[in-house]
């Protein structure tokens, strides 16, 4: 709904079946970069345990080692 004024607008000019191909483009491209998402390391460090379980806070290097 957000986006159907500008595919509109801009469909006569591509062509349906290049903004099929597109949107099949665009669809692979966030599949892609959610899955890359889940290898990117936490932020986190081990700051303490409490009851045999670990405590995690921020990393205040950021680098994700901890």
């Amino acid at each position: 709904m957000i986006t159907a004024p500008l595919v509109g607008k801009t469909l006569p000019m591509v062509g349906r079946k290049n903004m099929i191909i597109l949107g099949y483009i665009l669809t692979i491209a966030a599949t892609v970069a959610f899955g890359i998402c889940y290898h990117v390391p936490k932020l986190e460090i081990k700051i303490g345990e409490k009851d045999g379980k670990d405590i995690y806070g921020p990393n205040p290097e950021g680098n994700g080692n901890g």
